[in-house]
């Protein structure tokens, strides 16, 4: 199963930026790795730290890649 890095930057609601971070998926379509990269920051117990904002999602070598923003 082939994998992809996925970047993550975080903006707080204000709209200044906070951190990056990134993590691999094998995700085929991008809505799924949009729905992933929510799942994660909302779920309780994700060692993150991260509450409220914004995050952009992009993936570069993804053979489906366009960039998206998940409000969390």
């Amino acid at each position: 199963m082939k994998t992809y890095k996925v970047n993550l930057t975080y903006f707080a609601k204000s709209g200044k930026y906070k951190y990056e971070g990134s993590y691999r998926t094998s995700q085929e379509w991008m809505w799924q790795v949009f729905d992933e990269v929510k799942a994660m920051e909302t779920h309780p117990g994700i060692v993150n730290k991260w509450t409220d904002g914004y995050i952009l999602v992009q993936s570069p070598r993804h053979p489906n890649e366009f960039p998206g923003l998940v409000v969390v």
